[in-house]
């Protein structure tokens, strides 16, 4: 069975005898970055995960895996090449929090817990997400592209993201981090055009970065920067992607609206 727990301070007694935990909360990146804002992003995700490691670590009957995410923002996101798990992080805010995010779950696996870094990219569902706030404009024709558009997006059906973790659970020979990335990457402008091919409206409106950089300042990045993030972990362990591309992504998301 499934339980989704919430609770502020860890409750031991829920926790105890579970198979898996998958850790997925975290404050919403999609907002303005005031100072505030930016330390409940992080603590949030470090300090949250910190506390849940620490109870898992101090059960009687610990569960034997832990998912918890992370996010393809643990890269650098000025890269020209795709990466895997195995690259670097970057330096940039997003990239510190990832980073720290996923050493937050030390306590769990010094306790003898599997711990896997589901490092998941743009979550394309018309249920939430990304997605949503980019739907109206698209709908209209006046979906952009945002600079010149080269600037990467690592993707992944909503669908794919929980068939991920599905096998994760099943997985045991897995550990470690683990790009929750569809198989093909696109640019932002491809994006733009294929969103808007699904929408049934002309793709034709350009954006320039320089207004973003200097009302947004480092969350601009957000929108002008990417990285082609690659499944190496997922693929070479044979998971079966239901959605590989955009065009089948978004049809299929598009289909559900």
């Amino acid at each position: 069975s499934v339980e989704a727990l919430w609770w502020p301070e860890p409750d031991l007694a829920s926790l105890e005898g579970l198979d898996v935990v998958v850790h997925l909360a975290g404050e919403p990146v999609a907002q303005l970055w005031t100072k505030r804002a930016k330390e409940q992003i992080y603590f949030s995700r470090v300090e949250g995960t910190k506390r849940l490691c620490r109870a898992l670590a101090e059960l009687e009957s610990p569960p034997s895996t832990l998912i918890s995410t992370s996010a393809v923002g643990y890269y650098d996101q000025t890269l020209d090449h795709p990466v895997d798990e195995s690259a670097p992080p970057g330096d940039n805010f997003l990239s510190t929090v990832c980073r720290d995010w996923e050493a937050a779950t030390q306590a769990a696996e010094n306790a003898g817990i599997r711990v896997c870094h589901l490092r998941v990219g743009l979550v394309v569902s018309t249920g939430g997400g990304f997605l949503i706030p980019q739907l109206p404009a698209f709908k209209t024709g006046f979906g952009p592209v945002l600079g010149d558009g080269r600037q990467m997006q690592s993707f992944i059906d909503r669908d794919d993201l929980v068939g991920a973790i599905y096998h994760l659970m099943h997985r045991t020979e897995i550990s470690g981090p683990v790009n929750g990335t569809a198989p093909h990457p696109v640019s932002q402008a491809e994006f733009a055009r294929e969103l808007a091919v699904a929408c049934g409206t002309p793709q034709w409106l350009k954006l320039p970065e320089a207004p973003f950089k200097l009302l947004l300042g480092e969350q601009s990045g957000i929108l002008f920067e990417g990285v082609e993030a690659l499944p190496k972990v997922l693929s070479e362990s044979g998971y079966q992607f239901f959605a590989p591309t955009l065009a089948g992504c978004l049809q299929h998301q598009m289909a559900l609206d």
